[in-house]
């Protein structure tokens, strides 16, 4: 889709080479999501994933290399626009731009599955944030359990200390590989329109705000739970120093987003309101142990 371009082309050659040794004869790949509207992946940069898709059924022992190259030179769009939007694909023109797209694209989705998963797991309704402590919890443990095809997978996110330091420390990478996006991409090094440079800047920035938002988030639901497990009063006031950083983020979103026309899934996907509401469940919480 076109929340943040991101390459799924190994993962799929790995699932599809999975289903052809199971006996199918081909596949499908669905292009939109029925919770977003006007937006499709035929005119954003993750088209790279439909040609994987359609180059890989037709022959799975493609070259992954060729599909990254064929994608960029046949035309890229923008991953800010609407699909109703008009837009005219892209032609870049260095040679060898087609390497940094796909360098890009596949650490684009290292750094999106570390921000936006808890070890594996999904605990983001829709990547918005979850309006409760315990919502995010169920979507991890029982909506998106894991446990039922890698036995015990919820007891690496159960709330231990142990746990915890290795989950903070996964989201603190996943903001430092994002902001890496910027130089893996070197997108006015490969003769792009500027319109089109200004928008792959610029939705990188978004990809580093989402980011930020995944480490607080987390952060916040997992000391609080915490706290309430060691009744500490220290471990209490770390929990609630993370409703300041939630609402500060809240009020910098809607600062920095101001003013702006992106397409309104990307609003919908950092919003203030629901990063509110959440640090609403948790000041609530902290105020029962303080």
């Amino acid at each position: 889709m076109g929340v943040a371009p991101m390459s799924l082309v190994e993962d799929m050659k790995e699932r599809l080479e999975i289903c052809y040794e199971k006996g199918a004869a081909g596949a499908w790949f669905r292009t939109d999501w029925e919770l977003i509207h006007d937006a499709s992946v035929h005119c954003t940069p993750s088209l790279v994933n439909l040609y994987a898709g359609a180059m890989l059924t037709g022959n799975l022992d493609t070259e992954l290399d060729e599909i990254y190259r064929r994608w960029v030179e046949e035309g890229l769009y923008s991953p800010l626009k609407n699909a109703s939007q008009l837009q005219e694909n892209v032609t870049l023109t260095n040679p060898e731009a087609w390497k940094n797209l796909r360098n890009f694209m596949k650490a684009s989705w290292e750094a999106f599955a570390g921000a936006a998963y808890i070890l594996g797991h999904q605990y983001l309704e829709s990547d918005q944030p979850p309006y409760t402590i315990d919502k995010a919890f169920e979507i991890m443990t029982v909506i998106h359990s894991r446990d039922d095809w890698e036995e015990g997978a919820s007891k690496r996110v159960a709330v231990t200390k142990e746990n915890m330091e290795v989950i903070f420390a996964e989201k603190k990478k996943a903001i430092a590989q994002t902001k890496e996006l910027y130089g893996i991409l070197d997108i006015d090094a490969l003769g792009a329109p500027t319109a089109f440079a200004e928008d792959m800047k610029a939705v990188i920035r978004t990809m580093v705000l989402f980011a930020q938002f995944c480490d607080v988030t987390t952060r916040a639901m997992y000391l609080t739970v915490w706290a309430e497990q060691t009744g500490e009063r220290q471990d209490a006031e770390k929990a609630r120093a993370t409703v300041v950083e939630l609402l500060s983020m809240a009020d910098s979103l809607e600062q920095e987003l101001e003013g702006t026309y992106y397409p309104y899934y990307l609003y919908s996907r950092l919003h203030p309101r629901r990063i509110r509401r959440f640090a609403a469940d948790v000041e609530r919480r902290v105020k029962v142990l303080l």
